[in-house]
């Protein structure tokens, strides 16, 4: 059987789609691990960013890759990528970067953007290439391309179980494969893609994916690709080291009867041995009520304090829930289970390796005591990339959600660091008026001891009684009592219990206004008011604006190279078509692709985190969102693909208009439609997260190839800087979005993509009559 030219583009380009988008997640983890969570948003703008520079180079010099070498050029191109994926994975693992902003942070920043992309540009050269030189099979194209982005999202969960530096190099072997097949399509000397091929490639293919299978399988053999140096880790001492798809694990090595364990290098937790028992806390002052009462929830179990600590107060009944596999089983019921004690075994406990959230609604079971102690999410996981700092957990739904699965006179307690009580205490009003209470002051108590303080959030109001005996436990224990519902100690903490929103509004300084679903960024302190002021502010990007300062850069950067290549194909448009068309009609085009790239990116971002919650977390959600969504737009294209060129700008129209509808639709009902439904099994909440992502990406997709059609009755070089545009746009609108659903929540991102479809559907202009 033969293997043509057409089979060859379209199976190469999804090979080279699927390893671009594993290859931008895997970077994700290693980012995070290596350099800090913020930078995982980089990751994450890293394809887009590619997409539209490899269009910009193909829009400049479009014989660059022509006939009669394009598949041989194809494969070169598609080989490089590979080697590419490798250097970027090993540079980023060896990569250090200050914490302050000099101007050799700036510049081994920008050092570390530039070799992580260079496997994305490549990718952008082959993608806007292949749809330059397919008239008349855009459709296909665009649907080879995102059903293989679709699947690369959903295989990147897959590959990260081998560990993040691993997949990258699997990531390579996959570029090469592409390398190989459009080689194979060289062979073939006539097709309908090049009149004129000259065979080539094969070699430098095959030599290719020998290096790239040689770096992987080498890494079995001896480990050479590590990570040199942990932020916050003395690797030194790593007792455990281990990857997973959701972030990277490290233990110190035990001494004094303790054993720092981290994930991505900073959110930490301590595994005390089995002869040590954790000191005395506020966020023990439940077991101060309950007594020997149970059952006792414990969410973020980490290496077992919290989980200690309810066992020495006689809790008989334990659950302790935990997000990271690897946690449970290779740190606890592994490598340190004789250290511990066994403590994950004990009797009157039950490990469950789940989300917090989620397992508390779908569970039966009413518990006397909850607590959550410093369960932070500063490791961005793949959809946290695209939001910083967001947490499901510190959310006024959340909070309404704890307090009704507490037995009558249970008690939560929440313990987070002290500068972040007025939130805390915001968020409990907001959460107890939320799950009915009249007066939510009259529910809450906070002790503070060594720079943390434990919110006490009862479901019934404290009795005299109550106050009495928690109190007692504080002047034992010398703790520092902050609120109490019948003294007046801080007049701004009892203002935000009695009126959170009212009181939030009116406090200055940092944002401490209640968490929501819509806006989940209980970690984000910065107001909108105070937003261009912080952004424009080198001294509050140094210290603790990390990732504004990593959203301003992005943002920076895309606008850039969006001007830029919004002007290469109208400076560079060719006159010598036979109809060529108008500079007005080139510049709507380019201006549809630009709506297209951010519209696209904003209902990716808003969708994949409304979502999170209802699936329980963001590696379900970013997998769900990402493979529905790029497999119905690739259906979508295909849906189109007989349609006259005539009609095309008012198909395009249609489905525009119908999108905008529909994103409308989601913003005002997704929230509360997944909120009633959360308890479903995990499987029923997948199949129904995709059925409501499947129809828009039906309509989204199929813009995009009538665009094409449109846009190559002009010349092919407006093909490809048109793709190109519509990447720089998706970086920038990564950023936008970002911002959005921090300071207004991810329903007005939704909006916003709901008005850029709008936009497009109106500025589409009508291809080049050919028969006039």
């Amino acid at each position: 059987m033969r293997f043509g030219q057409g089979a060859s583009l379209f199976t190469g380009l999804a090979l080279v789609s699927f390893a671009s988008v594993a290859l931008s997640i895997v970077l994700t983890r290693v980012f995070s691990a290596a350099l800090g969570y913020h930078f995982a948003f980089l990751a994450v703008s890293l394809a887009l960013f590619g997409v539209g520079v490899g269009g910009g180079i193909v829009a400049v010099a479009p014989r660059l890759i022509s006939a009669p070498r394009l598949f041989g050029r194809l494969a070169l191109v598609a080989g490089l990528a590979g080697l590419a994926s490798a250097f970027s994975v090993i540079y980023g693992l060896q990569a250090s970067l200050p914490d302050t902003l000099t101007r050799a942070a700036v510049q081994s920043l920008a050092i570390l953007y530039a070799v992580s992309s260079l496997p994305f540009v490549l990718t952008g050269i082959v993608v806007a290439a292949a749809l330059a030189h397919a008239r008349g099979q855009s459709a296909r194209l665009y649907l080879a391309d995102m059903a293989g982005a679709g699947l690369g999202g959903a295989g990147a969960l897959l590959m990260l179980q081998i560990g993040a530096p691993r997949a990258g190099l699997l990531a390579g072997i996959v570029f090469a494969l592409a390398s190989i097949v459009f080689a194979i399509g060289s062979l073939a000397a006539r097709g309908r893609f090049s009149a004129r091929e000259e065979p080539s490639g094969g070699w430098t293919a095959a030599a290719i994916f020998a290096a790239n299978l040689s770096l992987f399988l080498g890494d079995y053999g001896e480990q050479w690709l590590t990570v040199k140096k942990l932020r916050h880790v003395n690797l030194e001492r790593a007792y455990f080291v281990s990857w997973n798809e959701l972030a990277l694990v490290t233990v110190d090595k035990p001494s004094r009867g303790m054993a720092w364990l981290r994930v991505d290098a900073s959110a930490a937790t301590a595994i005390l041995d089995g002869k040590t028992d954790p000191p005395k806390h506020p966020d023990e002052m439940g077991y101060v009520l309950a007594g020997k009462v149970g059952p006792t929830l414990v969410i973020g179990a980490g290496g077992g304090r919290d989980v200690r600590a309810a066992l020495n107060a006689g809790q008989t009944e334990v659950v302790a829930v935990e997000i990271n596999r690897s946690i449970v089983f290779e740190v606890m019921l592994g490598k340190l289970k004789d250290f511990s004690a066994g403590l994950y075994e004990k009797p009157e406990v039950r490990i469950v390796v789940a989300d917090g959230r989620s397992f508390v609604r779908s569970s039966d079971t009413r518990y006397r005591t909850i607590v959550i102690s410093l369960v932070d999410t500063w490791a961005a996981s793949n959809a946290g990339g695209l939001s910083l700092t967001e947490n499901g957990l510190y959310t006024t739904e959340a909070f309404a959600d704890f307090v009704n699965y507490l037995t009558d006179d249970g008690s939560l307690v929440v313990n987070r660091w002290d500068a972040e009580l007025d939130r805390l205490v915001a968020l409990a009003a907001a959460g107890l008026y939320r799950a009915g209470a009249a007066e939510p002051r009259r529910h809450l108590y906070a002790g503070a001891a060594n720079g943390t303080t434990a919110l006490l959030v009862k479901r019934t109001p404290f009795e005299p009684a109550e106050l009495k005996r928690v109190r007692k436990n504080c002047d034992k224990n010398r703790f520092t009592e902050r609120l109490a519902p019948d003294r007046d100690a801080n007049e701004d903490l009892a203002r935000l219990a009695a009126d959170p929103w009212a009181a939030s509004r009116a406090a200055r300084g940092p944002d401490v206004s209640p968490p929501t679903d819509d806006r989940p960024f209980f970690f984000h302190n910065v107001a909108a008011r105070d937003l261009m002021r912080t952004i424009s502010s080198r001294a509050a990007l140094e210290e603790d604006q990390q990732g504004l300062l990593a959203l301003a850069m992005v943002f920076g950067i895309s606008v850039v190279f969006s001007v830029i290549l919004f002007f290469v194909p109208v400076l560079f448009a060719r006159k010598s078509n036979d109809q060529p068309m108008s500079l007005p009609s080139r510049m709507r085009v380019l201006a549809y692709f630009a709506a297209l790239g951010a519209g696209f990116v904003l209902v990716e971002v808003g969708l994949a985190q409304m979502l999170t919650t209802f699936l329980g977390h963001p590696v379900y959600a970013l997998t769900v969102v990402l493979a529905a969504l790029l497999l119905a737009a690739g259906l979508g294209s295909y849906l189109v693909r007989g349609e006259r060129l005539a009609h095309a700008h008012i198909t395009a129209a249609r489905r525009a208009l119908f999108a905008s509808i529909l994103l409308v639709a989601l913003a005002l009902g997704l929230l509360p439609a997944t909120s009633a439904l959360v308890g479903l099994p995990l499987p029923a909440r997948v199949v129904l997260a995709a059925l409501v992502v499947t129809p828009l990406g039906l309509l989204m997709g199929a813009l995009a190839p009538l665009g094409i059609g449109i846009a190559s009755s002009g010349s092919r070089r407006l093909v490809a800087g048109a793709w190109g545009l519509n990447g720089a746009v998706g970086v920038a609108a990564t950023a936008v979005a970002t911002l959005a659903a921090m300071t207004l929540g991810f329903s007005y991102v939704l909006l916003l993509a709901a008005a850029t479809y709008l936009v497009a559907g109106a500025i589409v202009p009508p291809a080049v009559n050919r028969q006039s």
